[in-house]
């Protein structure tokens, strides 16, 4: 990628960013998205809306995506034909940061939600992980269940508490009940570009979307043309 490219790419950022616009994009589940930070399926451009099926009970969905801050970020399942989901949203090292069960909103109450301006909704941008799946398969740390759904579940905005809380996730439950195919329709997210060389190494440069090999990927770092924030 030529310099004047690099930073033309990354002036282009810049004033998106700045501006709050962004090409939003759908994001179709590729083959079986996985279960955790290592294996999430990765997303290209500032997303609006996932698409997916969760084939099994067991089964559980997890996205990379990257958000502009400012609370902006929302997600939400009304309109799914699955029955019952969770969202549960991870930051970059894996950790807990807010999960609903049923939001409360007619005419499918048990459809769920993670709202932008809650107190638990983000502030800084960055990559985080979106997982969805099915009442009751909830993500568990090494100190157990990252967040804890009581009655009643409408409503209930949840953070990671108990000693599973402020650890990352390993693994899932596996206690889901339902099955079928999901839209999580989506606000306040943003392209994700490279922050470091590591990054573009071992294919990680094919995640972007926007690098020719791994050298295009390189020099957009060298030249501290990425997206700020992230």
């Amino acid at each position: 990628m030529r310099p004047s490219l690099i930073a033309s790419l990354g002036a282009m950022v810049l004033v998106l960013a700045a501006a709050g616009v962004a090409s939003a994009v759908t994001v179709p589940e590729s083959g079986d998205a996985g279960s955790l930070p290592s294996n999430a399926q990765a997303t290209i451009g500032a997303v609006d809306l996932i698409t997916g099926q969760l084939g099994s009970s067991d089964d559980e969905d997890m996205y990379r995506i990257c958000l502009t801050g400012g609370k902006t970020f929302s997600a939400t399942t009304n309109g799914s034909e699955l029955g019952d989901p969770q969202l549960f949203l991870f930051d970059a090292a894996g950790r807990g940061v807010y999960a609903n069960d049923d939001n409360g909103e007619p005419p499918a109450f048990v459809q769920s939600t993670l709202p932008a301006g809650h107190p638990l909704t983000p502030n800084a941008g960055g990559t985080y992980y979106l997982a969805i799946s099915s009442f009751r398969n909830v993500p568990v740390s090494q100190g157990g269940e990252i967040f804890a759904f009581v009655p009643p579940f409408v409503d209930s905005i949840l953070g990671p508490v108990g000693p599973g809380g402020g650890s990352p996730v390993v693994d899932w439950n596996n206690q889901g009940f339902s099955t079928g195919s999901y839209r999580i329709a989506l606000t306040g997210t943003r392209a994700c570009l490279p922050t470091n060389k590591e990054e573009c190494k071992n294919g990680g440069w094919q995640t972007y979307g926007v690098f020719k090999n791994q050298g295009d990927c390189v020099s957009f770092v060298a030249t501290h043309g990425r997206n700020p924030g992230q």
